[in-house]
């Protein structure tokens, strides 16, 4: 299978084309960052076994979760009652081949094939800088009904038993007014937070369930037991739209031995949570695009922090 490889100074970034354009390893200074299913992907990022790509709107049994950070389209719709993607599966967004457009040492564009039941495809390029990757994600509609849309950015992270008992490791979210998280799925247990200031953070925790930032600035940091993790910033528009009213969204799971309720035959086997970028939704006519622009960047708490008299 594939792969483009883009490097700057103390990053390497790997992206398979054959699996949704997905960016499948991101090191900084040699350190992964990214989750990826060990059961469907070895440790030279080969699939172990096929590829299978399901019609859009298939049960949660058939998709196949490689990881990494990919693009999707937003609002995503799980129960019929509003309109949107029914993905995952998707076996041209989330898991078809896309093409390469454009390559170089530094930077990638990647293209979808248009999705028929939407009519939606997507762009992603991904560019590596010092220290730095910025993920650019385009949803356009290339032949669907007029409807609104937004980008969204997901990427997969992982996490231990050892940061779910630290009290250092978390997920800080700033914020930029009072309005408490919102709770957009709570199957298993539930998500830990507390308000510091213009800072959210949610704690590591054997749950599955998922919150929504209303007052997200769009800089959102993990931090692993250690001090050390990955920074995510995009720009936030006031008073726009968001998908749910949230444009972060957290994602997080542990492993559970039965299909989760609500969730048509997903079940959570591997623990790894997902912090999420949306653009504003905007009413896409035919031709029409939006964009979606994420900077990625280390964490080092206990360097960031002594130089900077940082709080925390």
């Amino acid at each position: 299978m594939s792969r483009v490889e883009l490097r700057a100074e103390g990053v390497q970034a790997v992206i398979v084309p054959e699996l949704g354009g997905r960016m499948l390893s991101l090191r900084f200074d040699g350190r992964e960052v990214l989750w990826h299913d060990p059961e469907l992907v070895d440790d030279e990022l080969n699939p172990r076994c096929p590829v299978i790509r399901p019609v859009l709107g298939t049960d949660f049994s058939s998709w196949q979760n490689w990881g990494g950070d990919k693009t999707w389209p937003a609002p995503q719709v799980l129960d019929g009652s509003r309109e949107g993607w029914l993905g995952p599966p998707d076996g041209v967004l989330d898991s078809g081949e896309y093409r390469v457009v454009a390559v170089g040492r530094d930077a990638a564009l990647l293209r979808s094939s248009t999705e028929p039941t939407t009519g939606l495809l997507i762009e992603r390029h991904i560019l590596v800088e010092p220290r730095a990757v910025i993920v650019r994600s385009t949803v356009i509609n290339e032949s669907g009904p007029e409807a609104r849309w937004a980008a969204w950015e997901v990427a997969q992270l992982p996490f231990d038993a050892t940061d779910v008992a630290s009290d250092r490791a978390r997920i800080d979210v700033r914020i930029a007014g009072d309005a408490d998280p919102i709770v957009l799925f709570d199957p298993v247990g539930s998500i830990d937070w507390s308000r510091d200031g213009g800072t959210v953070s949610a704690r590591f925790s054997a749950a599955v369930g998922k919150l929504g930032f209303p007052d997200a600035t769009g800089t959102a940091e993990l931090v692993h037991a250690d001090g050390r993790g990955v920074r995510m910033s995009f720009s936030v528009a006031a008073d726009a739209e968001y998908p749910d009213a949230s444009p972060v969204q957290l994602w997080m799971q542990t492993p559970v031995d039965r299909p989760l309720p609500g969730l048509n035959g997903m079940s959570t086997r591997a623990r790894y949570l997902e912090l999420e970028a949306l653009s504003p939704m905007r009413l896409l006519e035919p031709g029409h695009r939006i964009s979606l622009e994420v900077r990625w960047e280390p964490v080092d708490r206990e360097t960031s922090d002594t130089a900077s008299g940082a709080p925390r």
